[in-house]
């Protein structure tokens, strides 16, 4: 995948990402829908996450599916001069070699609580999503990070998560 580079982008502005954040996530799940069998199933997410950061989850409702995008760290936006916001590198994150696939959107809502310092509960109206998913994926989504992050080597972003998923 090849993208224009952007020497005039910016990181956003919060208000402009968080606007231009619900219009994505909603363009996901109507454009993007997967079928039930694709993607980690919440079983598999809670052990992983039992594993990687031996937390105990709420039971989840059972998720609508969809191609999340699965990487809605700070660093993957940018503003462009006259305000618009725009999402690198959207694309095939649900096809990743990971563990996660597609998801509920819950999982990217999860995503942009703990990256961007989104409200996931304004996201989860503004998507139609139930806002005590969250009480599953922002765990659950931290849990993952720290799996990444350790075997990356950073106890920095390690800690984050770490703290991130306790509340």
């Amino acid at each position: 995948m090849l993208e224009r580079w952007r020497e005039d982008a910016a990181t956003p502005q919060p208000a402009a990402l968080l606007d231009q954040l619900a219009r994505y996530l909603r363009f996901r799940m109507e454009t993007f829908p997967a079928a039930d069998e694709e993607g980690a199933s919440l079983d598999e997410l809670r052990q992983m996450a039992r594993r990687n950061a031996g937390l105990e989850l709420p039971p989840a409702a059972p998720p609508r599916r969809v191609h999340v995008d699965g990487r809605l760290h700070a660093w993957e936006w940018l503003q462009l001069p006259g305000g618009r916001v725009l999402k690198t590198d959207a694309v095939d994150h649900s096809n990743a070699h990971d563990l996660i696939g597609c998801q509920d959107i819950a999982w990217d809502i999860a995503g942009a609580q703990v990256e961007l310092g989104a409200n996931g509960r304004a996201l989860c109206e503004a998507t139609g999503t139930d806002p005590a998913s969250l009480d599953f994926y922002v765990p659950a989504y931290c849990a993952f990070q720290i799996g990444l992050w350790t075997y990356a080597g950073d106890i920095a972003e390690v800690a984050r998560y770490k703290q991130a998923a306790q509340g």
